[in-house]
């Protein structure tokens, strides 16, 4: 490897900007571990193997149930099932007897079975030391099942005793079932308060996680008093209450007197205003059943959103909105907070007009047409003008963004759809955004010129959304988008003009702002492109000819159009490579057969994966086998390339295409040459400093971002899951164990993961989110900074391990001295899901605004990795790979036959379409086989004959030969003038009948 740091220390500053020590040198060697393989499901537990030689039959009759369930609710871990819970329990136990002086558990064995003590006394002791006694209708055991760890103590029977025990499996499934449900109906009654229209799932889901607390009131009990400062809102789960103004407590608590003004039954909601207002209850809520409230307290509340909660709340909603508006999506959040802040909030009474605004959000109350029509506008939704569609020039997709609207929970009006407004029966709250509000916010955040003017912040809006649409720009950072749309320059035309002729030598790219252009090949109309179309994009790439001419045939026509001189003024060189490396893999029509083993390079439990090279483009790949198990494709692999399918990240190992074989499955992806992070740091880069540690957190942060964003959880972020591709940026691979998460749950439960990687929230089994990634993410940063584990260090066992996670505290090591990384690192390893950096309602952008990736770095760091604007701190030296003779002990090729053989037939036809295929991409555009034709034999291959040639062999019109269609057409009659012109060493001998010095040549048939 290629060091391109100086390799000095790091700086290290405080936060007041002073030296607080050295900094870990990069030199230093961190202690290499054995690689750690992953949990992948729960799995059996080994403890207790003595108690099935205990197990007596034995009934159990209604007193003995009643005891059991006693003694189940009084456990802490239990106390908590509902009725159907405890019933599952209590049907799965058996009875096991023992003797006086026999163990029933052991300290240090891992546990698998839950306990009620039945009869008889048990003595609890931790090496060695009595602690307590057991007696009947005492449970014991639910920790180590909880943790999935060893007992903590050993309990051994005093006297003759017996015991009822459930197996942990059964014990765990109940537990996490009570787990589900109970955060399941946790959303379902934060859906009930309007209150929190708007907020996302995350938002939701933290709110359940913190704030909902259930409580039981008896006929009769005061719920809220009025009077009384608000602590929490309520929702009403079962039973009826009354709501009651005026009446008085009396000096022995009862409430007296007052006038009842409604009722309250289930379903409903109630104290939301006085939360919000902080003003005293308006009236008393009293219970005239026994009653059951889901109450969400104020204090929680502000913890998880902030500290005005009113505010916070209309913001959220103004957020999701923008967040879903096709005008403004693509920009960050703390963009769309700007934008947020330059929105009109105003307030109307009942009946009053409402301004117009190309953009409206109800904050409160109603907003209704006037004369009836479309329906009301409640809280949390909105309404886009037409007018602002057309401004961005989307209104060829009006009617596609009034289903979007409608699903997000606003909708699109027509031009004068947001006249003849006016607020409902209690009045309105709404944020407006104005174009002078947005083109404002635009101009602050540096995203157009200060002195722009409204058109043209809009006019920049517009050409940022033209450009977003192009693939080829998808790999593109923010900056980098916006450096392209600025570069986009406005040219129009006259009917009949032409943009380009065929044979041209493409140098810019086009997008069409208004008018039709006609694509003509040799004078015939080959198809009509309209508004919001682009074309010419490979021209910012490649320098290649036009393969078509393309025509205006509308009265007028603007066209943005950016040139590749100045495309790649703003792009820099990696990312160019970087951008023709992916449209090289965009290309994956050809069938297994077409691609030859090279090299073993990864082999597992799963299978293998082998470097291949497709004989037909001479480009290489990753090829994962996984053998099919009873005729069927494992679950885990069919997972791992759904998601896949659906990444289309840089630093996310890029997929191909599927293959499926009778014995078989295969993804075949992108080859990714520079070897694991984990031998980089562990075998040679050492301790990092500062600099190079930034670059590979803020890489993974960049990476999980994306994936959190589509709800993917990862589960198993670690070294050994990240490789460097040839210029030293990350590549994050292997999602056996990856998962997409319910949009509205967004958690899940299965024990899962690396244990020295392994969150505490999974090792809990209640149930997690996205916060675990991030606590890998924090054990890596350690890891790569301390050169040791932040928790288990130096151990082995698995279950030690996990208890290490639970219960160690962190410390840093002395020669760790970068005040910034350290705190960075204490909020990525909070144990607390709920209090950990990056794992609350703001995600990763908490993670971003940490100081350490602001210290020593000039420019927003994750844009600039994300452009390849920063030299990553090694550069591979050439290609790396395991030793192939220690894969080939793993594992046995037998799918040879599944691949193409070196002597198909097919060595020289690929010799010939090679020699077309100029620029190596795979495929030979028209411009390709009209230039070597001509340079083979330029009075036979006029233009019009190669036109006439091309024409035959491009059968479906997309300007470009593969080579499953150049085998077609070189063997046919139609090529027979271009066998004839290709030499015969490269196709094969001479036919018989051929005469010395012809040039006709055999040509296998396709």
């Amino acid at each position: 490897m290629a060091p391109t740091g100086s390799g000095e220390a790091a700086e290290i500053a405080s936060d007041d900007g002073g030296d607080t020590g050295v900094d870990v040198p990069v030199n230093g060697k961190i202690p290499k571990r054995c690689k750690k393989h992953a949990i992948r499901g729960e799995t059996n537990g080994v403890g207790d193997q003595h108690l099935p030689a205990h197990r007596v039959p034995r009934r159990r009759d209604e007193k003995t149930n009643a005891m059991i369930i006693a003694g189940i609710k009084q456990n802490r871990f239990c106390s908590t099932l509902d009725g159907k819970q405890v019933d599952a329990i209590v049907e799965a136990l058996e009875y096991y007897s023992f003797e006086a002086g026999e163990a029933i558990v052991r300290q240090g064995d891992t546990g698998t079975y839950f306990f009620v003590v039945d009869a008889g006394t048990c003595e609890v002791s931790v090496s060695g030391s009595l602690v307590n006694t057991l007696s009947r209708g005492v449970a014991f055991g639910a920790i180590g099942l909880l943790h999935n760890c060893p007992r903590t103590a050993t309990v051994t029977a005093r006297d003759r005793c017996g015991v009822w025990a459930v197996n942990g499996n059964i014990f765990r499934k109940v537990m996490k079932g009570y787990a589900a449900s109970h955060h399941a109906e946790s959303r379902q009654f934060l859906d009930h308060f309007r209150l929190f229209d708007g907020l996302s799932p995350k938002q939701k889901g933290r709110i359940s996680e913190l704030a909902l607390v259930a409580e039981c009131f008896g006929p009769g009990a005061r719920v809220v008093t009025e009077g009384e400062a608000p602590s929490a809102m309520y929702f009403v789960r079962r039973g009826e209450l009354s709501v009651v103004r005026g009446g008085r407590v009396d000096d022995s608590g009862a409430f007296k007197g007052g006038e009842k003004v409604s009722n309250l039954c289930a379903g409903s909601c109630f104290g939301e205003r006085a939360a919000l207002s902080g003003e005293p209850h308006d009236a008393t809520v009293i219970a005239d059943v026994d009653c059951e409230l889901v109450c969400v307290g104020i204090s929680e509340l502000r913890e998880a959103l902030g500290g005005d909660l009113a505010s916070c709340l209309e913001r959220s909603l103004v957020l999701g909105v923008l967040k879903a508006l096709p005008v403004v999506s693509h920009l960050s959040q703390p963009q769309h907070q700007r934008i947020a802040e330059a929105m009109d909030v105003k307030s109307y009474d009942p009946g009053q007009e409402v301004e117009s605004a190309p953009l409206l959000v109800v904050l409160e109350g109603e907003v209704r047409p006037q004369g009836g029509g479309k329906a009301a506008l409640r809280r949390g939704q909105w309404r886009q003008d037409a007018e602002l569609l057309q401004l961005m020039g989307e209104e060829a997709h009006v009617g596609e963004q009034e289903q979007r609207a409608e699903a997000e929970g606003g909708s699109t009006s027509s031009s004068n759809g947001l006249r003849g407004l006016t607020a409902g029966t209690d009045g309105a709250r709404v944020a407006m955004l104005r174009r002078e509000g947005l083109a404002g916010a635009l101009r602050a955040l540096g995203l157009c010129e200060l002195g722009a003017g409204e058109a043209k912040v809009i006019d920049y809006m517009r050409k940022v959304l033209l450009a977003r649409k192009v693939p080829i720009f998808s790999q593109l950072s923010r900056e980098q988008i916006d450096n392209v749309a600025n570069l986009l320059v406005l040219r129009r035309y006259s009917k009949g003009a032409q943009v380009f002729k065929k044979g041209e030598i493409g140098s810019a790219f086009f997008v069409i702002a208004s008018g039709e252009m006609s694509v003509l090949l040799d004078g015939k109309h080959i198809r009509t492109l309209h508004k919001g179309t682009y074309f010419g994009e490979r021209a910012l790439l490649f320098d290649e000819f036009r393969s078509a001419t393309v025509e205006v045939v509308s009265a007028t026509a603007e066209l943005w159009s950016l040139d590749q001189h100045a495309f790649r003024q703003v792009i820099t060189e990696p990312m160019r490579a970087e951008l023709v490396r992916r449209i090289q893999l965009q290309d994956g029509d050809f069938p297994l057969k077409s691609l030859k083993h090279v090299r073993l390079i990864g082999a597992g439990s799963f299978g293998s994966v082998r470097l291949v090279e497709n004989r037909h483009t001479g480009l290489r790949y990753a090829l994962k086998r996984v053998r099919k198990q009873d005729g069927c494709t494992p679950e885990e692999f069919s997972r791992e390339w759904e998601l896949l399918s659906d990444m289309d990240h840089p630093f996310v190992l890029h997929m191909v295409r599927t293959f499926e074989t009778s014995s078989s499955v295969y993804i075949l992806m992108e080859l990714v040459t520079g070897g694991q992070l984990y031998e980089e740091v562990h075998e040679r880069m050492g301790l990092l400093g500062r600099r190079q540690a930034q670059f590979y957190i803020a890489s993974l942060v960049v990476i999980l971002e994306a994936l959190h964003n589509a709800n993917i959880v990862y589960r198993d972020l670690k070294p050994e899951n990240v490789m460097l591709d040839q210029r030293g940026y990350l590549k994050l691979v292997d999602f056996g164990l990856a998962k997409r998460l319910d949009e509205q749950l967004l958690r899940t439960y299965t024990l899962v993961g690396t244990p020295l990687y392994m969150a505490p929230e999974v090792i809990m089994g209640n149930g997690y989110g996205f916060g675990v990634d991030v606590w890998s993410l924090g054990v890596m940063m350690y890891e790569f900074v301390c050169g040791s584990m932040p928790f288990g260090e130096g151990l082995d066992n698995e279950h030690d391990i996990l208890v290490a996670v639970l219960h160690e505290d962190l410390y840093f090591c002395e020669r760790y001295a970068d005040v910034a990384g350290k705190k960075l690192l204490q909020g990525l390893l909070n144990k607390d899901p709920q209090a950990r950096l990056g794992a609350g309602v703001n995600g990763l952008e908490d993670v971003k605004s940490a100081k350490y990736f602001r210290v020593g770095v000039s420019g927003d760091l994750f844009s600039m990795i994300l452009g390849r604007e920063v030299t990553p701190p090694v550069v591979p030296e050439g290609e790396q790979y395991s030793r192939e003779r220690e894969l080939n002990e793993q594992v046995s090729l037998s799918d040879a036959d599944d691949l193409g053989s070196e002597n198909d037939g097919m060595d020289k036809p690929l010799a010939v379409f090679r020699k077309f295929d100029v620029n190596g991409d795979g495929k030979i555009s028209r411009n390709e086989l009209a230039k070597v034709l001509h340079g083979l034999d330029p009075s036979t291959f006029t233009e019009g004959a190669v036109s006439q040639l091309i024409g035959a062999a491009d059968t479906n019109n997309d300007g470009y030969i593969s080579f499953s269609e150049f085998l077609r057409w070189i063997a046919s009659e139609d090529a027979e003038p271009v066998r004839m012109a290709v030499d015969s060493d490269l196709l094969g001998e001479r036919r018989p009948a051929d005469k010395p010095g012809s040039r006709r040549v055999k040509v296998p048939r396709a």
